[in-house]
């Protein structure tokens, strides 16, 4: 179900106005393969992998087969989860590679959260996530999935973890920067709320390093 994690790459490219990445699929790596380079990591379900050799660098996305054989009308909430993740730190690394950025594992965690939200609000594509009205109904829909995607969460790691404190920072920081979007666009009752929200992923997803982490934290309500 390669062309399924293709779909959720062109949804991002769509949504940022971004180069699109042609083919997910040659970045894709079995779980042997991606156990002999990061160990234990692939229990999490998704894994982006980035390893120097002889000063070239490998990037390979691991998602695990039963993630991808769910994906479809019919996936879980935690399925699509998975999938967006992976697909999103894919995206987004080649994104700043292009751009000669580097960037740090905080912010590729921030942004998968971030994109996560605004894809489950803005580009559902199955009719088990239907687009509410834009005004009242489609931020009600916004505040439902904010509090599945960050209230609700579980942490695989232990607090006092890099891994842990990381992903809680990510947590922490995207649902506070969506909470400042829901005030700033959700209330408007026309269009004109879409285009402006939209407009300001597109600069979030542009800014990296310290300026990606102190706007977001001051884009918060």
């Amino acid at each position: 179900m390669s062309h399924e994690l293709q779909r959720i790459a062109d949804e991002l490219s769509a949504l940022y106005d971004t180069p699109r990445l042609p083919d997910v699929a040659a970045f894709l790596c079995d779980e042997a393969t991606m156990r002999q380079a990061v160990g234990p990591e692939v229990d999490r379900g998704e894994v982006l992998a980035v390893l120097e050799q002889d000063g070239t660098s490998f990037v390979g996305l691991y998602v695990a087969s039963e993630v991808l054989d769910a994906l479809g009308p019919n996936e879980s909430f935690r399925t699509w989860q998975l999938a967006v993740e992976g697909v999103s730190h894919l995206v987004y690394l080649c994104f700043r590679a292009d751009r000669e950025q580097s960037v740090s594992a905080l912010e590729l965690e921030l942004q998968a959260e971030v994109d996560k939200w605004a894809l489950g609000l803005l580009r559902p594509r199955r009719e088990a996530h239907p687009l509410a009205g834009w005004g009242a109904p489609r931020l009600a829909q916004s505040r439902s999935l904010r509090r599945r995607l960050f209230a609700d969460a579980r942490f695989l790691d232990e607090p006092g973890t890099e891994a842990g404190d990381r992903y809680r920072a990510a947590n922490r920081i995207a649902a506070g920067f969506v909470e400042g979007l829901e005030a700033r666009h959700l209330r408007r009752v026309d269009r004109s709320g879409e285009r402006a929200l939209v407009g300001e992923l597109r600069r979030f997803y542009r800014d990296g390093g310290a300026n990606k982490l102190a706007g977001a934290a001051r884009r918060a309500p």
